[in-house]
């Protein structure tokens, strides 16, 4: 789901062809998101036939010509109703998570928060889980350290959230992105 939401709203941005926005998307998070064409070229085809994308052909003389695509109306709401979307299933997914949070300044408010209570109520349950487990590691170094290691990754991104709360309310919520340009 996140990749739909990054092709869409790389196309937000200004029309591109398929292979701008695969490498656009592999730099912007460096790497930590594979696009592969098996992954894009569906999302693009599923997208044009809902409506939410055109495509047009660029013709380019000496070279093969490529898809141009761009976001239409529907594709900007398509856009919104997918950022917003986030179900249990997907808290448990980080970069469903990091993605959304990355583009929070089209979501509401309530929206946000809601995101930020998912994540986090995953989360706390994988401490509890991850917590109990520890009393197994007793004598085994590596497994000590492992434990260790993941208590620590939950903790630090639960201060994150915290901290992002802190920013919700410091910046005043997030903005619709009918209120965008």
């Amino acid at each position: 789901m996140y990749i739909d939401i990054l092709l869409l709203h790389h196309l937000m941005i200004k029309p591109k062809h398929g292979y701008e926005v695969k490498k656009q998307l592999e730099r912007l998070f460096a790497d930590s998101i594979r696009v592969n064409n098996n992954m894009l070229y569906p999302s693009l085809r599923k997208f044009e036939q809902m409506g939410a994308i055109t495509k047009e052909v660029d013709a380019r003389p000496g070279k093969p010509s490529r898809h141009m695509y761009a976001i239409t109306e529907l594709g900007k709401k398509m856009f919104h109703k997918l950022l917003r979307e986030f179900p249990p299933e997907f808290a448990a997914h980080e970069n469903e998570f990091i993605v959304r949070v990355s583009l929070f300044d089209y979501l509401q408010l309530p929206e946000q928060q809601a995101i930020l209570n998912a994540r986090t109520y995953y989360l706390r349950s994988q401490l509890e889980i991850i917590t109990q487990g520890q009393s197994l590691t007793e004598g085994k170094p590596f497994a000590i350290s492992t434990f260790q290691f993941l208590i620590k990754k939950l903790r630090d991104e639960l201060n994150w959230i915290e901290t992002l709360n802190d920013q919700l309310y410091n910046y005043g919520g997030g903005k619709s992105i009918e209120n965008k340009g």
